[in-house]
């Protein structure tokens, strides 16, 4: 479990990134869940429900925005935006 942590962290901006493009093709598939990964063997599934959308593009912005994924960003606002 701390390899898959340690790795985590160590990739934290491609992480970002898989987020919000996962979650934002959620919101437009009007999908309950949105699933980031699923690892069988250590019975780990990521994924959030409909209800933490918003909370998970903007955890998500900041670390887009320090990486310059600005379109990436400026997408993520549509959404924001659209409360």
């Amino acid at each position: 479990m701390e390899e898959f942590i340690d790795e985590a962290m160590e990739r934290s901006a491609e992480l970002s990134i898989v987020i919000m493009k996962k979650t934002m093709r959620a919101i437009e598939n009007k999908a309950p869940h949105a699933i980031y990964g699923y690892i069988p063997s250590m019975g780990i599934c990521l994924s959030c429900s409909e209800e933490e959308y918003k909370m998970v593009l903007e955890t998500n912005m900041e670390k887009c925005e320090e990486i310059e994924e600005y379109e990436l960003c400026k997408m993520a606002m549509k959404y924001l935006d659209n409360d």
